[in-house]
């Protein structure tokens, strides 16, 4: 399994107030798919506060640059550097098993 499945699985089940067991029992492959999805456009935890703060500085950054010095991109403000790459629907059904036990 992917270290990023097993991450969005454990804040998802943050977000839920379920423990991971919990929250794999009750929930269908499909869901899960479609949670992973979610929060591949839309994050949420410690990844979103990340975003928000990361422009935040680089806006304040810009704002105070000189006149000819290059922008500043949230990216170099950032504390999470490492974002998983996508995973296709196999490794999502393959991931859910995989946290199910089987």
């Amino acid at each position: 399994m992917q270290p990023g499945a097993l991450r969005t699985t454990f804040r998802l089940a943050l977000a839920l107030g379920r423990t991971v067991d919990e929250l794999l029992g009750s929930i269908t492959e499909r869901e899960y798919q479609m949670w992973l999805a979610f929060y591949g456009v839309e994050p949420f935890g410690d990844e979103a506060e990340d975003v928000r703060w990361s422009s935040f500085m680089a806006m304040f950054a810009n704002a105070n640059r000189g006149k000819n010095s290059p922008a500043e991109r949230p990216r170099k403000y950032s504390l999470i550097k490492l974002r998983p790459a996508p995973q296709t629907p196999e490794q999502q059904k393959a991931a859910f098993k995989a946290l199910r036990g089987g």
